[in-house]
């Protein structure tokens, strides 16, 4: 009997810590009465046609607070090569988040994943981070893929709408979330997320 409540006991301790070490990752309460929520900062258009990726990056660290470098010294480093050292190419999700941590000097960790919920990216907004989307679009049959920075969110009229900086404009956007993952807007559909951890 007493063998058994020792097990009994230490499973609970051992379900408690991992319950404690797994609860940074759980989903922050957000307050009933809040609907809308947005991270402003100084953000910057991509330098080149196709720095979408480090553009990001470069705005997800300058909204963090924590931004050491700039596109070129970022695509020097990550990209570049001689005689080219400052290449106009495009970047993966997984190269956007590298390029996030080097811009921060490695004092945030940046995850890249798929497409993300609405309740996911309103609690990072919410909790002071940005997100960046990833998303795929079609234009004259081809088709491209592109990243803005999600930094807004609001459900005040009952539906779920989007705020973002894209760095190919240097404009702020606002859109339901349903058409943003659907194809529906601009036939773009979001399909990756870079975040910090």
């Amino acid at each position: 009997m007493w063998k058994s409540d020792r097990k009994s006991k230490l499973l609970c301790v051992l379900l408690y810590v991992a319950l404690v070490l797994n609860s940074s990752r759980a989903l922050a309460y957000i307050p009933p009465n809040v609907t809308e929520s947005y991270l402003y900062a100084s953000y910057v258009q991509q330098e080149k046609s196709r720095w979408c990726w480090v553009a990001c990056a470069e705005n997800a660290t300058i909204q963090e607070g924590c931004n050491t470098m700039d596109q070129y010294n970022a695509v020097y480093i990550l990209k570049g090569y001689t005689p080219n050292f400052y290449p106009n190419v495009g970047g993966t999700p997984s190269e956007t988040a590298v390029a996030a941590e080097l811009m921060c000097n490695h004092a945030l960790d940046y995850v890249s994943d798929s497409a993300k919920t609405f309740s996911f990216i309103s609690d990072k907004i919410y909790n002071g981070h940005s997100v960046i989307a990833g998303y795929t679009y079609t234009l004259d049959g081809d088709t491209f893929n592109h990243m803005v920075l999600l930094m807004g969110w609001n459900t005040s009229s009952g539906v779920q709408k989007i705020k973002f900086y894209n760095p190919q404009t240097g404009n702020y956007q606002t859109e339901s979330f349903a058409l943003f993952c659907s194809g529906l807007y601009n036939d773009s559909v979001y399909v990756s997320s870079v975040y910090v951890d």
